[in-house]
C-alpha cells in the first residue's frame, strides 16, 4: 500500500511538473536590453515574449522580466527536421554575459523555459543572432468575439486571430485580444474575388457591430477579416466574411 501511494505521489508531481512549466518563443532587442539596464532585482533579465505565426512572423509581442539563476542552462539551439522542434546544443560560455545577448542592433531569437513560478527562467535557447524579426501581415483573419461600450463611434472589440492553409481550414489560434474602434473604423460586408484571391469591401454595414446581423453573436460563429490602421492603432476595416452555422 506505501509503494502503491508513494508511486502515485511521484506520479502527481512528475505530471504536475511537467504541466506548470513552459516554453515560448522570445527574443532580446534593444528594447528588452534597456529594460534589463533598469533593473533592479538580482539576477533579473528582460526579453520579449513573441507568439508566432507558422511563418515565424509576429503576431504579438509583450515584454517581460526572468531571473536567471546559477541553474539556467544558456545554450545554442539546433532544429530537430523529424521532431519539428528546437534541441538544445552547445552550451554558451559566459551565459546570459556572452556578447551575442550585448551587441546593440542585433535581435536574438530564443525559446525560453520559465519553472512553474512564471519567473525563474530554467533554459534559454538561441535561435538565430542578428535575424530581424518580421511581423506578421495587418490584415489578417479572425473570430470576432464580442465589442465594449462606444461612445461616438469610439470604443472596443475583442475577437480571436486565426490562420487558414490554402484550403481554408484553420491550422492556427491566437489568444484572445482587444483592440480600438473609432468613427473612422469602416463595417463593410466581404465579397470574395476569385481571380485575385482576395476579400473585397462590400455594402456598408450600418451600426457597424451594433447592427441587427450580430445580434446571435455567441451562438453563432462570425468569421471576420481586419484590417489593422498603418500605425497599428485601432481597426481600419472590419469585414464579414461568414457567418457559421447555430452552435449546438
Amino acid at each position: 500500500m506505501f509503494k502503491k501511494v508513494m508511486c502515485s505521489l511521484v506520479l502527481s508531481l512528475t505530471v504536475i511538473g511537467f504541466v506548470t512549466a513552459e516554453e515560448f518563443d522570445g527574443a532580446i532587442n534593444d528594447t528588452s536590453r534597456a529594460f534589463t539596464k533598469r533593473a533592479k532585482t538580482p539576477g533579473e533579465i528582460n526579453y520579449a515574449r513573441l507568439i508566432l505565426d507558422s511563418k515565424g512572423r509576429v503576431v504579438s509581442t509583450i515584454y517581460k522580466g526572468g531571473i536567471v539563476t546559477k541553474d539556467t542552462k544558456v545554450v545554442m539551439g539546433k532544429y530537430n527536421e523529424k521532431t519539428k522542434r528546437w534541441d538544445a546544443d552547445a552550451p554558451i560560455e559566459s551565459g546570459v554575459s556572452a556578447d551575442i545577448f550585448k551587441n546593440t542592433g542585433k535581435v536574438v531569437q530564443l525559446r525560453v523555459t520559465v519553472g512553474d513560478d512564471r519567473k525563474t527562467i530554467t533554459q534559454i535557447l538561441v535561435k538565430s543572432v542578428g535575424e530581424d524579426l518580421v511581423k506578421a501581415d495587418s490584415e489578417f483573419d479572425a473570430i470576432y468575439k464580442r465589442h465594449g461600450p462606444q461612445t461616438n463611434a469610439r470604443g472596443t472589440i475583442s475577437y480571436v486571430r486565426i490562420e487558414l492553409n490554402d484550403k481554408g481550414d484553420i491550422i492556427n489560434t491566437f489568444p484572445l485580444t482587444t483592440t480600438l474602434v473609432t468613427a473612422d473604423t469602416k463595417y463593410v460586408m466581404g465579397k470574395y474575388n476569385e481571380k485575385e484571391k482576395t476579400w473585397e469591401a462590400g455594402e456598408a454595414i450600418k451600426g457597424g457591430v451594433y447592427n441587427d446581423i450580430f445580434k446571435e453573436l455567441g451562438a453563432k460563429t462570425y468569421y471576420v477579416r481586419i484590417t489593422m490602421r498603418a500605425d497599428g492603432r485601432g481597426v481600419a476595416q472590419f469585414l464579414l466574411r461568414q457567418i457559421g452555422e447555430k452552435k449546438k
